[in-house]
Parts: C-alpha cells; sequence; structure tokens
C-alpha cells in the first residue's frame, strides 16, 4: 500500500520505481497506490501507471492523501522523516500499523480507479 500526495511524481522517481514495481508484480504482490486526483494529468505519472496496470497493479487517485507512506504486509511502514527529507522512518509497532492501514483503506474506498486508454480520454473530455 502506497500513499503519494503531491500530484504527479518526479520522473526520476518513476524511472527508478518502475522496474522495481514491474519486478514485484512479476512475483505475484498485489501493489495498491493511491494518488491525488491531479496526478491523473501529469504526463510521467500516467506513462508509469499504463505500464503498472496492465501489469496488475491497482491505482486510484482521490481529492486529499493522509500524507506519504508505504506499507508493506501491513507489518512494516515507511513515512518520511521530517527532519531528512531523502530519509524515512520504520514503523513496526502494531497498533501505529493498524491505524495506518485503516487510514490508507479509508482512503482506498473513497478513491476513484484510475484508468487509461480510450475510456479514461473518453472520461476526461466528458468533464
Amino acid at each position: 500500500m502506497a500513499c503519494q500526495p503531491g500530484g504527479g511524481r518526479p520522473p526520476g522517481a518513476l524511472a527508478d520505481a518502475l522496474p522495481r514495481d514491474l519486478d514485484l508484480l512479476r512475483r505475484g504482490i498485489t501493489l495498491r497506490s493511491l494518488y491525488q486526483h491531479t496526478a491523473r494529468f501529469h504526463a510521467a505519472t500516467q506513462s508509469y501507471a499504463e505500464t503498472v496496470l496492465a501489469a496488475g497493479s491497482q491505482i486510484r487517485t482521490v481529492a486529499d492523501l493522509p500524507g506519504q507512506m508505504i506499507i508493506i504486509d501491513r507489518q512494516t511502514a515507511f513515512l518520511p522523516h521530517r527532519k531528512f527529507r531523502s530519509g524515512a522512518i520504520i514503523v513496526r509497532e502494531p497498533s501505529i500499523l493498524d491505524h495506518l492501514c485503516s487510514t490508507f483503506e479509508q482512503a482506498w474506498n473513497l478513491g476513484t480507479p484510475y484508468q487509461t486508454g480510450p475510456s479514461a480520454s473518453a472520461r476526461r473530455s466528458a468533464r
């Protein structure tokens, strides 16, 4: 489970993530990512999303996200370190993980599935 607030992600970060995420998907790992709605209009994020969705990933968008986080197997979470921009803290405490997972699931349930291809174009032009 991943929350990526702030609209589209930097192209370099997406290029770094793509081979790793495709490898995880090939190994049968489920990837669910939440982005803000504005990520739908970011070219690099669109390209990344199209590729990982075709490989089996799930992506939804919402208006607001609770904050950046990556949760693995509901047992480990990575949260941004507030002092070091490129650092993260690791959370393994079960009560905190339950809260983070619940927060993710609430946002996920409110999210709109990310679509690519002709159906996404038709939907955008109908707005």
